[in-house]
């Protein structure tokens, strides 16, 4: 009844946990695309735009990928596989990607002591929107975060990021 209502009164379906990398990739060398492509099979059914969420979230990053950050190239390597095989699948589908999801503090202007940032340092995030472009060109890519509409602090660190990223040449 809820996707009745919601394919009658919307263009357009962000996925929730189904894009996500614990559910994608929950072991090494695995990847299972069910749940994601159930929610682009539902897309398509019913003519609506599909945005993916998310691909680099510290809160759904599986933990087998935490034997990786002793070795910076590895984690690297499949940030990029990863990123690439999950972008890849579906472009010209996804019409934009959640390419980093909270990657700043819960409060303030400073990036999230993640393991992704604690290994690879804050380039990981431009990292992740050019693996992200080179696997489909034409996809919008976002960066998502939560509470910067109240926090100033938090609202100044993204805008100083995204600026930065953009002084960079990196498509965000």
């Amino acid at each position: 009844q809820l996707m009745k209502l919601h394919s009658a009164n919307f263009s357009s379906f962000t996925t929730d946990s189904a894009m996500t990398m614990h559910r994608i990739s929950p072991q090494k060398g695995i990847y299972n695309f069910e749940d994601a492509d159930k929610a682009v099979q539902y897309t398509k059914e019913n003519n609506q735009r599909i945005f993916g969420h998310n691909l680099i979230w510290h809160s759904s990053t599986p933990k087998w990928v935490k034997e990786l950050t002793n070795d910076i190239k590895a984690l690297d390597q499949f940030m990029k596989e990863y990123i690439q095989t999950d972008v890849g699948r579906y472009k010209g589908i996804v019409h934009g990607w959640d390419v980093l999801n909270e990657g700043m503090e819960t409060v303030g202007g400073e990036y999230r002591k993640t393991l992704w940032y604690n290994a690879l340092g804050k380039e990981y995030i431009s990292k992740a929107f050019r693996y992200a472009h080179e696997a489909d060109p034409e996809a919008i890519l976002f960066y998502n975060d939560f509470n910067i509409e109240r926090d100033t602090a938090k609202l100044h660190g993204v805008l100083s990021m995204i600026d930065e990223l953009k002084q960079q040449g990196v498509p965000i």
